[in-house]
Formats: C-alpha cells, sequence, structure tokens
C-alpha cells in the first residue's frame, strides 16, 4: 500500500503525484463500498501527504485541486468510528 512506502519525503511524495496514483486514492475514499481498511491507508497516504512539514506548497496544491479535501471530509460521514 502506498501509505507505508512514503516516508514524508518531498522526493518520494512527488514521486506518488508521478505515479498518477492519487486520482484512485480520492475515489477510494469517496465510495462508500470501499472496505474499511482500504479507506483507512488512503487517509493516512493523505494525511503523510499533506503534512507541511513532509511536502512542497505544490505538492499540496495538487492533493487539493484533485479532490482531496472533500474525499476526506466524506470519511466523516462513515459509519466506522474509526475511520
Amino acid at each position: 500500500l502506498v501509505s507505508f512506502n512514503i516516508a514524508c519525503e518531498p522526493t518520494q511524495i512527488g514521486a506518488v503525484i508521478e505515479s498518477n496514483v492519487v486520482p484512485a486514492i480520492v475515489r477510494i475514499l469517496s465510495d462508500e463500498n470501499e472496505p474499511t481498511n482500504l479507506k483507512e491507508e488512503a487517509a493516512w497516504t493523505f494525511s503523510k501527504m499533506s503534512n507541511n512539514k513532509n511536502g512542497t506548497k505544490d505538492q499540496l496544491m495538487y492533493l487539493i485541486s484533485n479532490g482531496c479535501i472533500p474525499a476526506l471530509c466524506d470519511l466523516l460521514l462513515h459509519q466506522n468510528k474509526f475511520l
């Protein structure tokens, strides 16, 4: 999973962005039919990537422009209290 492979360095965050998996992660978070454990990993991935100590401003703007915030907000509606 992607979240385990990110050590929170700009070069690693850039590699995740360049691999074009961000839209898929957004879909996982937004799809109510995805398994909880997959949603949890997706949320951890965005959490690590969006920490202002880890990535660059451009990387954060990329996440925002690709729907990261609404996707994370969708988790607030999830029935599982651990998400």
